[in-house]
């Protein structure tokens, strides 16, 4: 005869033990999904940060080839610069390149 624990012990071994892996294997999945998806989400910020550096970086060589120009007597853009700002457009006429 089969005692009571053997006879309810058979089906948590048969059943039980499968599905606590199954279980294992899940949660083994959901973490590195979980880490997968950080991981990705950091490259992103990392290439934004990184695009928005070289932006940046692009926009202030622009802005001091700018400001080289204005600061060249020998062309126009002293004058146009002055007359985008100047209330009276007649001041700006030193600003004329000779």
């Amino acid at each position: 005869m089969i005692g009571l624990a053997t006879f309810l012990a058979r089906p948590l071994v048969k059943f039980g033990v499968p599905v606590l892996l199954l279980v294992g294997a899940a949660l083994w999945f959901a973490l590195w999904l979980s880490g997968v998806k950080h991981d990705a989400k950091q490259e992103g910020v990392t290439q934004e940060r990184t695009g928005a550096l070289v932006e940046t970086v692009n926009r202030m060589e622009n802005a001091s080839d700018t400001r080289r120009d204005i600061a060249n007597p020998a062309t126009r853009a002293r004058y146009d610069e002055c007359l985008r700002s100047a209330r009276t457009p007649e001041n700006c006429k030193r600003f004329l390149p000779q």
